[in-house]
């Protein structure tokens, strides 16, 4: 396997298929979170998307220890 498999020819990283390649492997409930706040559409650098789901992370996190079910109800 390539050990840089985001990178392109020119050492750039492709951004766009390393969230892709992320998004396809997080949990589901943060994956609903994440679209329920409809931030997705507009994270276009990896750095963003990464900030985003930590903070979706600690959201589901929290609905779940205080008995909340993630989503918003």
């Amino acid at each position: 396997m390539d050990p840089e498999p985001f990178k392109n020819k020119d050492g750039s990283v492709c951004e766009k298929e390393k969230i892709g390649f992320i998004w396809a492997r997080i949990k589901l409930a943060i994956r609903d979170e994440m679209k329920r706040v409809g931030a997705l559409p507009w994270i276009t650098v990896y750095a963003d998307f990464e900030r985003a789901v930590l903070n979706v992370e600690d959201v589901v996190r929290n609905q779940t220890s205080s008995g909340k079910k993630p989503g918003g109800s």
